[in-house]
């Protein structure tokens, strides 16, 4: 029984290491493609402006919860987006204290590139599976999210993490 429980163990953190792995890898190949690209942007930037694409006028804090980075981070990559005029600050509808960003023409652009070298990534990753694997994949991949998420909203308020509701982690969504 014992050395059941350590093969699950086992199993399990092997699982865990292995979504790390993929994560990792993926990142660093879709900044290798945008660097190739000449786009000049990362992972994150590009995945700051899918955000806003989808959801224009939000504020800094709301879109660093959405792209999963603090918001000292997002702050850092607001500021290089819009010095490179990808995006434009305005005043926010609701809050005078918080700022409501949008995608300039140039930024628009920029995101097309920019989606063009994740999706050129992911065919990769994803080229040794057959279709019906591939709808497997993203069956299961949202059968975790959905279970993860579920855990969250019944953990205490306390111990969650800031960005942590509702997030539904998707291609589409990040990019």
């Amino acid at each position: 029984m014992k050395a059941r429980a350590g093969e699950e163990l086992a199993r399990l953190q092997r699982i865990g290491w292995l979504f790390r792995g993929v994560n990792v890898a993926f990142r660093e190949a879709i900044d290798t493609a945008l660097r190739r690209s000449g786009l000049g942007m990362s992972f994150s930037q590009v995945s700051a402006l899918s955000i806003l694409d989808s959801h224009p006028g939000i504020n800094g804090a709301q879109l660093a919860r959405h792209n999963m980075v603090s918001p000292q981070a997002m702050t850092s990559v607001l500021r290089e987006l819009t010095v490179q005029q990808l995006l434009e600050k305005r005043e926010h509808p609701d809050s005078q204290r918080a700022d409501s960003w949008h995608l300039t023409a140039k930024g628009q652009q920029a995101l097309l590139r920019g989606r063009a070298a994740f999706a050129a990534v992911t065919r990769q990753m994803l080229g040794d599976l057959s279709a019906a694997q591939i709808a497997e994949l993203e069956h299961l991949l949202n059968s975790c999210n959905h279970s993860l998420g579920s855990a969250q909203q019944r953990a205490p308020r306390q111990t969650r993490r800031a960005g942590g509701k509702g997030r539904q982690l998707s291609l589409k969504s990040v990019v």
